[in-house]
Formats: structure tokens, C-alpha cells, sequence
């Protein structure tokens, strides 16, 4: 592409418009990342705080019999 537009001498409008094209992909990329990120770490998150509050009594209850 590049070597087309120095023969027309279009250089400033091919990296323009290569510029808006990579930038649009990494866009893409990177709502697409988020999308896909978003409903793992509320499961994690969701994960933890179940853990938590399974073995949280526990512990309550061997501080109390151990008192």
C-alpha cells in the first residue's frame, strides 16, 4: 500500500487512513477484552465472598470453643 501511494504521491492520505483502521481494530480489541473480563472477575468476586462467608462461622466457632 505504501508503495502504491508514493507512486501517486498519496502518502499523508494511505497513513491516515491506516491510522483509522489499526485504531478502530485495537478498539474492537479492547471492548472485546472487556466484554470478556467483565463476567469472569464477577465470578471470581462472587467466589470469594461465598468462600468468606462459608468459613467465616468457622472460625467464629473455634474461637469460641477453644475460649
Amino acid at each position: 500500500m505504501v508503495e502504491v501511494a508514493e507512486q501517486i504521491n498519496q502518502i499523508d492520505t494511505m497513513f491516515e487512513r491506516l491510522t483509522e483502521q489499526y485504531n478502530e481494530e485495537i478498539s474492537h480489541q479492547t471492548k472485546m477484552i472487556g466484554v470478556v473480563l467483565e463476567p469472569m472477575i464477577i465470578i471470581v468476586i462472587g467466589v470469594v465472598v461465598i468462600m468468606v462467608s462459608m468459613y467465616a462461622p468457622m472460625f467464629d466457632l473455634s474461637k469460641i470453643i477453644n475460649s
